[in-house]
């Protein structure tokens, strides 16, 4: 059986393996999680996890969590706060701005390791020198991002109403750029696109490849057209829809589907010869009977419609 389990608003919930442990859920366990000892408590089950695909196994539970435990979490958790306050009272005193995220504890209490955030390289020796000797215990820091503090720390809840995917799921960040809001014709006002740690949301990529396939596809703004109604410009493009909205030389607009515009380019292709190929290489021989030419070299034989639709667009024909 595989239980998930949830151990503090700093970590997201976890999958592990419960063996032959009998665990309902709101039990409390202990865990492996961050190189430590920790106690969580059982908010899921997973009777059907797809173990086969995993890259690394799960961790397993390691017990039923006790008094004992219970009663070291607690000190943990005061530690951490006592050890928090005290970095940030310490920090705010020295140059260089820097920001205390939160205080990780060992499980034995012996190191503290402090996280924060900070826009350039802080010198942080005498504030660990500090730390060390008001704490009485290994002082480590670690400089992270403001990304990596929002899925820590943050509020939890994005724009969308959901849990944020950085404190749920997402295993790793990845590059955002403004060309994928750009693309998906999204409002590059600064509240729309950038999520609770000031930076571009990281949905932004997730449907970014598929926009980018159906815009490819799509014929560019400006570039002429041919529709049942006659030609003319393409003006606005529906990428999910699929379709473009056309000015015709009349003025008027008109909404045409890919599908349409692939339709007419194909059958224009066929009026101009593209439909036999012993009508491109002018051998005639075999045409009687359908058997075409047999030249395997025919540019008819590899030249799709699609190509030369794309060519005649670009020459700007309308025939």
């Amino acid at each position: 059986m595989v239980v998930k389990v949830y151990i503090d608003e700093r970590e997201r919930e976890q999958y592990y393996r419960a063996g032959e442990l009998s665990l309902d859920l709101g039990s409390e366990v202990v865990v492996e999680c961050a190189e430590r000892l920790r106690v969580g408590k059982v908010v899921g089950k997973a009777p059907y996890f797809p173990l086969h695909k995993l890259k690394q196994p799960l961790k397993p539970v390691m017990r039923l969590a006790t008094s004992e435990d219970l009663e070291r979490l607690r000190r943990m958790t005061a530690r951490e706060g006592e050890a928090r306050q005290l970095a940030v009272r310490l920090a705010a005193g020295r140059q260089g701005p820097m920001k205390i995220a939160y205080v990780r504890s060992s499980s034995d209490g012996y190191k503290l390791t402090v996280f924060f955030t900070a826009e350039e390289r802080v010198d942080f020796r005498d504030l660990v020198r500090d730390l060390s000797h008001r704490l009485r215990a290994k002082i480590e820091m670690k400089q992270i991002g403001v990304r990596d503090e929002a899925a820590i720390t943050g509020a939890g809840l994005g724009s969308c109403g959901r849990t944020l995917c950085c404190k749920s799921w997402l295993p790793s960040f990845h590059p955002v750029t403004m060309k994928m809001a750009k693309e998906q014709k999204l409002s590059l006002n600064s509240t729309k696109v950038t999520g609770v740690c000031g930076r571009l949301k990281c949905c932004l990529a997730y449907e970014y490849p598929i926009y980018s396939e159906l815009v490819r596809q799509l014929p560019k703004i400006g570039q002429p057209v041919d529709t049942l109604q006659g030609p003319g410009t393409v003006q606005v493009q529906d990428i999910l829809g699929e379709a473009v909205t056309v000015v015709l030389e009349t003025g008027v607009s008109l909404r045409v589907t890919l599908d349409e515009i692939m339709q007419i380019a194909a059958a224009r292709y066929h009026e101009r010869g593209g439909g036999h190929p012993c009508n491109k290489c002018g051998d005639g021989s075999g045409c009687g009977n359908g058997s075409g030419c047999g030249n395997g070299s025919c540019r008819a034989n590899s030249t799709p419609p699609g190509e030369s639709y794309e060519r005649d667009q670009d020459s700007g024909s309308n025939e």
